[in-house]
């Protein structure tokens, strides 16, 4: 056989090749049979229907993302492919009834991402905008099928009607939320809420303002600072919206600006959640507090647990660490310990939420004046009369700090001569029960007897690793209660002040959440009716 015969052999498509390119070409007459226009224009506007609308949308609002643009414009031209892959199909459906359901579908889409997404007010710019990818899709249906302008009379009044329903929702919407919240626009709190979310750091403008205290233990080994900071605010609500990153961030400058230093959790809940960062004004304000030092000092540890509540105490110098954990409380109303404070004027008093437990739904928050807040003053009154009376000796400490991934771990040990006593807390939102077993069974290996193990709440994880995440590595655990087991003599400050006008969520936290579960349904159930009614009126009768 020549050279030419068996080169014609090798270019013969195998039997799978031929199938597929049937396939294709049966798809494609398909799809393109009931049109006038050869298919290379009919692909080619679909091209300028995707990329048209996506760099128009750049131009004109310079701040919109060109991804975005472009994921929603191909979103709606699979809409688009997958409503006519009925009407190809379907003997009942027509093409224009095909194209009034898209481009309703379309214009809603376009609409809700521009408003809120990206936060832009409800106007001729961005109903005009959102007008764009539906009144090109309509030119290329005309083009290809050669309609009369009286045929797409009703047509178009029905999509009109469709879009103004849209809109007028929307706007409904918005309306109901600015009644509850006083004038402020659902569509742009909710873009800096989704923002947030997205890793970007945002500002809520919900709230009020208050002047909230900042605690903080200062420890001198030499020329080296550690600081152990502890605000009278809540790190909420969600990763990087408002104050959700309070904790990390706080970790992060501080250690870039001292030595190992971390973040205690105040007891409290997310009425405490910071409207924005505020963890520049944190530093600034451990940075220009004068302070003194003295010799550190450090008693034992009191415990006391009842009815499933167990407080434990510590006393520094004349400084009271009260550490609360329970298995069925997530958060506290900070007012119980506001009156606390006041109560024990005369005794500086620092309250850590040790939130060593994973969020459960059995959990709930202890409010003011209920039977868990009278129980936990009482136990409280009984730990500092037992610090009061408690010999203190003079105290080395060692410290330990890294991270895994996203997630940091410190340790502090105080060693006096009657023991060692550590400090276990991570950057998270409470330990799985292996984590805790495993941690103070590292710590005992290690002769430490009293170990305190706490997380600060941190609400800046993503949301699966907020829920559910890996235990941490028994070597990292092992590692850095080891760096805290070098210990020397330190130097001792406490310092107190308040970081003036922060603006937090306070009860609008919860008229937030009520508010946007009932749009978040009410929403969607209008528009799917909506949708359900104009399929049924357009492919049904």
């Amino acid at each position: 056989m020549n050279s030419t015969s068996e080169k014609s052999l090798r270019t013969i498509p195998s039997s799978s090749s031929r199938m597929a390119l049937y396939l294709l070409a049966l798809a494609a007459d398909l799809f393109i049979k009931p049109f006038a226009i050869h298919p290379a224009l009919f692909a080619g506007g679909l091209i300028v229907m995707t990329l048209v609308p996506a760099y128009l949308i750049k131009n004109i609002i310079p701040h919109f993302k060109t991804r975005w643009a472009l994921f929603m414009a191909l979103i709606n031209l699979l809409l688009f492919a997958g409503a006519f892959a009925v009407f190809l199909f379907s003997s009942r459906v027509t093409v224009v009834d095909t194209t009034v359901i898209w481009s309703t579908l379309c214009f809603t889409l376009w609409l809700l991402t521009f408003t809120a997404i990206s936060g832009l007010k409800m106007g001729p710019r961005t109903l005009s905008l959102s007008l764009v990818q539906p009144a090109i899709g309509w030119l290329l249906v005309i083009a290809a099928l050669g309609f009369a302008p009286g045929d797409l009379l009703f047509p178009l009044l029905l999509m009109l009607f469709g879009i103004a329903f849209s809109a007028g929702t929307l706007l409904f919407s918005d309306h109901l939320f600015s009644l509850v919240f006083y004038g402020m626009s659902g569509f742009t709190e909710l873009s800096m809420f989704l923002k947030g979310v997205r890793g970007e750091a945002s500002s809520l403008r919900l709230g009020h303002n208050i002047d909230a205290l900042l605690q903080y233990l200062m420890f001198k080994q030499g020329e080296t600072e550690k600081v152990i900071v502890a605000p009278w605010l809540h790190s909420g609500p969600l990763r990087e919206v408002g104050g959700g990153s309070l904790s990390t961030k706080c970790i992060s400058r501080l250690n870039y600006n001292f030595g190992d230093s971390y973040i205690l959790h105040v007891p409290s809940n997310h009425e405490l959640n910071p409207s924005s960062d505020v963890t520049s004004q944190i530093l600034q304000a451990v940075k220009e507090e004068k302070r003194k030092y003295s010799q550190l000092e450090v008693t034992g540890i009191v415990e006391l647990e009842k009815d499933g509540i167990r407080i434990m105490g510590q006393r520094l110098n004349n400084i009271y660490l009260i550490f609360l954990s329970s298995p069925v409380i997530d958060d506290y109303d900070v007012s119980i310990f506001a009156g606390l404070r006041d109560k024990f004027k005369s005794k500086r008093m620092i309250f850590i939420d040790s939130h060593p437990n994973l969020p459960l739904k059995e959990c709930f928050n202890v409010e003011q004046f209920t039977k868990e807040s009278r129980l936990i003053e009482q136990m409280v009154e009984a730990i500092v009369f037992e610090l009061e009376d408690a010999d203190a000796a003079p105290a080395k400490i060692g410290t330990g700090f890294q991270t895994v991934d996203s997630l940091s771990v410190f340790s502090l040990v105080f060693e006096t001569r009657k023991g060692k006593t550590l400090y276990f807390i991570a950057d998270a939102n409470g330990f799985s029960p292996g984590e805790k077993r495993r941690i103070r069974r590292i710590a005992e290996k290690l002769g430490i007897k009293d170990s305190i193990v706490a997380t600060t709440d941190t609400h800046s994880l993503s949301l699966k690793n907020l829920l559910v995440r890996e235990d941490l590595p028994e070597e990292i655990i092992e590692s850095t209660i080891k760096s805290a087991l070098e210990t020397a003599d330190a130097k001792f400050s406490y310092g107190e002040t308040s970081l003036k006008d922060v603006r937090i969520l306070g009860k609008t936290y919860y008229d937030l959440l009520t508010t946007t579960r009932i749009l978040s349904r009410v929403i969607p159930l209008l528009y799917l009716l909506f949708f359900i009614i104009l399929v049924v009126l357009l492919w049904v009768f």
